[in-house]
C-alpha cells in the first residue's frame, strides 16, 4: 500500500511538472497577446484606447499597468494590510494549522 502512495505522489509531480512547461507558458503567451493588444483582464473581448505617450516608456507597458483597478487596489490597500505583523502571524499560523494530519 506504501509504495502506491509513493509511485501515485511521483505520478503527480511529474505530471505537475509537465503542466508548468507546457500549459502556464502557454497561458502567459496568450496573456501577454491580451496585454499587447490593450484588453483588460477582466473584459478581454473589449479594447481600451492605447494610454498617451508620455505615460509609456519604449517597450514597456508601464501606463497601461498605472491605470489598472486591480493593481491599484493590491498596492494601495491589500499589500498594506498583509504586510502588517498580526496579519503575517495569522496566516502563518493558519497555514501551520492546515497541515496538520489528523490520522498520524
Amino acid at each position: 500500500m506504501h509504495a502506491h502512495a509513493i509511485s501515485y505522489a511521483a505520478f503527480a509531480v511529474l505530471a505537475d511538472y509537465f503542466l508548468q512547461l507546457t500549459l502556464f507558458v502557454a497561458v502567459l503567451a496568450i496573456d501577454a497577446r491580451r496585454v499587447e493588444s490593450h484588453r483588460p483582464e477582466c473584459i478581454p473581448c473589449m479594447t481600451c484606447p492605447p494610454p498617451p505617450e508620455h505615460m509609456q516608456r519604449e517597450g514597456c507597458l508601464d501606463g497601461l499597468a498605472r491605470g489598472n483597478f486591480v493593481r491599484r487596489f493590491i498596492d494601495k490597500y491589500y499589500t498594506p494590510v498583509l504586510m502588517t505583523t498580526p496579519v503575517k502571524i495569522t496566516v502563518v499560523w493558519l497555514k501551520c494549522g492546515l497541515n496538520i494530519d489528523d490520522d498520524v
